[in-house]
C-alpha cells in the first residue's frame, strides 16, 4: 500500500509512512460492480463472431421442441375427451329408458320407494309417456295408494282414447277396490277394440223380446243377457241382487199396469245398468170412470176432472152421452153456468166402452 502524503510505499502492517510519518488506515479490500465487471472482461477471451445455424441443427431441435408443444395440447384434448365419455355415460345411465327399466326391476323386487324415485325422475324427462305414467300408477298401487294411482291415470285416458293396457289398468284397480260406479262409468263410451279386451269388467243390461206398450190380451216376455244372472221387478222398483225375483223363466202379464226393471250379473259379480219396460194390459171392459167433484150446487168457478187409468182414452159431453167419436178428455174442464148434467166414458185399448158415468151440476154465481 501507499501513502497518502508521498506516494512511498508502505509496508503491510506499518500504521506510519517511514517517510512522512503520515498515519496510514488499513481497510479491507471490496469489489465494486464496475471493478467485477472489469475483471471478468480481462479473464475472458475474446468473443468470437458468431456462424450461423446449420439448417439440419434447427430442424433437429424443433423436432424435439414442437412434440412437446403438441404432446401438451393432446393431453389437454384427451382429459376434455374422458369428461365427455364420463358425462355421456352418466347421461345415458340416467336416460328414460334406463331410469324406467330400472323402476320395473325394482318394483319386481317389491322395492317400492326406488321404484317410485326411479319412474320419478324418468318422467322428469318425458313427462307425458303412457308407459311412464302407468309404470307410475302400478307403484303406487303396489305401495297401497290406489287412489293416487287413478288420479295418475285419470288425465291420460284423454290423449289415450285407444289405450287397451290403460284401460284395462283402470278397470283392475277400480274393480279390486269395489268401485262399481265408476266402473261402470270408464265403459260407457269406450270403443269397440277396448270393449273387445276388457268385456270381463263389463256387464251387459238385459233385454225383452216385447216392446213396451198397450196390449189387449196377456202378454208373455222373455229377458235375456250375455250374462248369466238377471233379476228383475213388475212393480217399478230398483231391482237388487240376491233379494229381487231371479229371472229362470218368462214372465206373464194379465190385465193391469206394469213396469218391469230388470239388471245382469256377470262372473265377476259386475251389476249392469237397469233396463226398464212398462206394460199395460187391458183385456176387460173397463170400469166407469172416476169423476170430481161430485154432483151438486156451486157458487164459484170450478173444475171438472176426469181419471183415466193406463191403456185407456176418456170422452166426455154435456147433457148428452159421449161417444168414441166425441170430445176427448185432455185437461179439466171448466164448469158451465147454470143447471148441466155431466157424462163421461172410458174407451179400452182393446176397444172396449165402459158405462157411463153421470153427474148433475147447478152453478150459479
Amino acid at each position: 500500500m501507499k501513502c497518502p502524503e508521498c506516494g512511498r510505499e508502505v509496508s503491510k502492517g506499518s500504521l506510519y509512512c517511514p517517510n512522512c510519518m503520515t498515519e496510514v488506515h488499513w481497510v479491507k479490500d471490496f469489489d465494486t460492480v464496475e471493478t467485477q465487471m472489469a475483471k471478468k472482461q480481462m479473464e475472458e477471451p475474446p468473443a468470437q463472431p458468431e456462424e450461423p445455424e446449420d439448417p439440419f441443427e434447427i430442424r433437429e431441435r424443433d423436432r424435439f421442441r414442437f412434440p412437446n408443444l403438441l404432446g401438451r395440447r393432446w393431453m389437454i384434448l384427451y382429459a376434455l375427451l374422458g369428461i365427455m365419455c364420463v358425462a355421456l355415460l352418466y347421461n345415458r345411465a340416467h336416460s328414460y329408458p334406463q331410469l324406467f327399466t330400472a323402476a320395473e326391476r325394482m318394483l319386481t323386487q317389491e322395492n317400492f320407494e326406488g321404484a317410485l324415485a326411479a319412474v320419478q325422475d324418468a318422467l322428469q324427462q318425458v313427462p307425458d309417456s303412457l308407459e311412464g305414467n302407468m309404470l307410475l300408477a302400478r307403484v303406487l298401487d303396489k305401495k297401497g295408494e290406489w287412489e293416487d294411482a287413478v288420479l295418475v291415470l285419470k288425465p291420460l285416458f284423454a290423449d289415450y282414447p285407444d289405450s287397451i293396457p290403460l284401460y284395462q289398468e283402470m278397470a283392475e284397480i277400480l274393480y279390486r277396490e269395489g268401485q262399481m260406479d265408476a266402473l261402470k262409468d270408464l265403459f260407457k263410451e269406450c270403443p269397440t277394440t277396448v270393449y273387445e279386451y276388457c268385456r270381463d269388467y263389463i256387464s251387459l243390461a238385459p233385454a225383452s223380446d216385447l216392446v213396451s206398450g198397450t196390449y189387449t190380451r196377456a202378454q208373455t216376455i222373455s229377458l235375456t243377457s250375455p250374462e248369466p244372472i238377471i233379476y228383475y221387478t213388475i212393480n217399478g222398483f230398483a231391482p237388487e241382487p240376491g233379494s229381487s225375483i231371479l229371472y229362470e223363466r218368462p214372465i206373464t202379464l194379465t190385465h193391469g199396469t206394469y213396469v218391469i226393471q230388470a239388471i245382469s250379473v256377470n262372473s265377476l259379480g259386475i251389476v249392469s245398468d237397469a233396463s226398464s219396460w212398462k206394460y199395460i194390459i187391458v183385456e176387460e171392459t173397463p170400469d166407469p170412470p172416476s169423476v170430481s167433484p161430485a154432483a151438486g150446487i156451486y157458487h164459484e168457478d170450478t173444475q171438472i176432472t176426469i181419471e183415466v187409468p193406463d191403456g185407456c182414452r176418456a170422452y166426455y159431453a154435456f147433457d148428452k152421452m159421449p161417444t168414441a167419436e166425441g170430445t176427448e178428455y185432455v185437461r179439466p174442464i171448466t164448469m158451465p153456468v147454470y143447471s148441466h148434467t155431466f157424462y163421461a166414458i172410458l174407451v179400452a185399448a182393446n176397444g172396449m166402452v165402459s158405462e157411463p158415468t153421470v153427474v148433475e151440476y147447478y152453478l150459479e154465481y
